[in-house]
């Protein structure tokens, strides 16, 4: 599924690929809400596409990869949008469809700059654990596969693993298990490392890599998604060096990472992230903090082999009100019990057991011990 204006018309639409029925469609806002696809002219079976502006003018056209009806292997068909707004298939420089070198199904477009020559190029991934393909966009418009030899090379990786994006300049952030890396194309086909991002956990596990501006100053900040120790890493720029270091680090929860976003969603012309898991997703909103304890008083026993048993909330200060933040948490335990402390007070109780007067809903109590 992919969104954008792709029909020169006010709005975007949404251009989404059935694989089952074997058909690519495109879906458009009316009377409020999002039509049911309409299904465009291709040539084979669509197995994924992307929008991708191969002409430099406004607006995107649709990228797709099928099998040829009756054929072997796998080729890139493209629509554009023609002189009467129709969406019609373009050719890419002398080629209706370029032939793509894969020894899996094709699953995924994803479009690059991947020799930063300003010219759109396609990662296309596939499956059978095998390395995307890289489709090179050529000057008269057409693309050409390229397959590097020697050096580095991406390996078997997925979308949820790769971000686009910009840093100082147009970037490619791959996720590598221990680390991440901004990678570029060399003139031999091959990736070149411009930068990389390490942990030193041993059971770290780099899923996912994303760069946004996350504290406000020029440049931008590294987010590491670790699937290993369940955490997002953020690292920054410091030093004279400008060599990027651990930040800030937010715990991830149990969302069962696939890949990320970014985007304004909250309205306040700032980058959030957007982490999209099985069945759920999480954000990061950016410039703000989630909620926080504040220690209000503290209890500790005398007996050094004192266990405590519970807690509860209570008013241990029988002024009968229940007031938002005002109550206290009592102890309770047979032990011989140590001083009570509280904020603003050095009053110390000696207790030999914790008696309290539970408080629930404002106004209902009970004697707890």
């Amino acid at each position: 599924m992919k969104i954008g204006n792709v029909d020169g018309a006010a709005g975007n639409e949404v251009v989404v690929v059935s694989v089952k029925e074997k058909t690519l469609g495109i879906s458009q806002m009316a009377n409020g809400r999002l039509g049911f696809p309409k299904p465009l002219a291709v040539t084979g079976s669509p197995l994924a596409c992307e929008l991708v502006n191969l002409d430099g003018k406004p607006g995107p056209e649709i990228v797709y990869v099928a099998k040829p009806a009756g054929g072997r292997g796998y080729v890139l068909g493209a629509l554009a949008k023609g002189k009467n707004g129709q969406l019609s298939a373009r050719s890419f420089g002398k080629l209706a469809q370029v032939p793509v070198p894969v020894k899996g199904t094709p699953q995924y477009l994803v479009a690059v700059d991947a020799n930063l020559d300003g010219r759109p190029d396609l990662l296309v991934f596939q499956d059978l654990e095998q390395p995307p393909a890289l489709m090179i966009g050529q000057a008269d418009g057409g693309m050409k596969a390229v397959s590097g030899s020697g050096g580095i090379q991406l390996g078997s990786i997925d979308p949820g693993q790769l971000f686009v994006g910009r840093l100082e300049k147009q970037s490619i952030l791959v996720a590598q298990q221990k680390f991440a890396r901004n990678l570029a194309l060399t003139p031999s086909g091959g990736w070149q490392v411009i930068d990389q991002y390490n942990v030193t956990e041993s059971n770290a596990k780099i899923a996912g890599v994303a760069a946004l501006d996350l504290d406000a100053t020029p440049g931008k900040e590294i987010v590491l998604v670790d699937t290993g120790v369940r955490q997002l890493r953020m690292m920054r720029q410091e030093g004279k060096g400008k060599l990027f270091r651990p930040w800030r680090e937010v715990e991830l929860g149990t969302l069962a990472y696939r890949t990320n976003r970014i985007a304004d969603l909250d309205g306040d012309k700032r980058e959030d992230l957007l982490l999209v898991g099985n069945g759920k997703f999480a954000v990061l909103y950016n410039g703000q903090t989630g909620p926080r304890l504040k220690e209000l008083a503290s209890f500790e026993p005398r007996r050094k082999q004192a266990l405590f048993s519970t807690t509860v909330s209570g008013d241990l200060n029988g002024d009968g009100s229940c007031r938002r933040g005002g109550d206290r948490q009592a102890v309770p335990s047979d032990q011989p019990a140590g001083p009570f402390t509280g904020p603003g007070t050095s009053a110390r109780t000696g207790l030999s057991r914790v008696r309290a007067e539970v408080v629930s809903r404002c106004g209902r109590r009970g004697r707890g011990q």
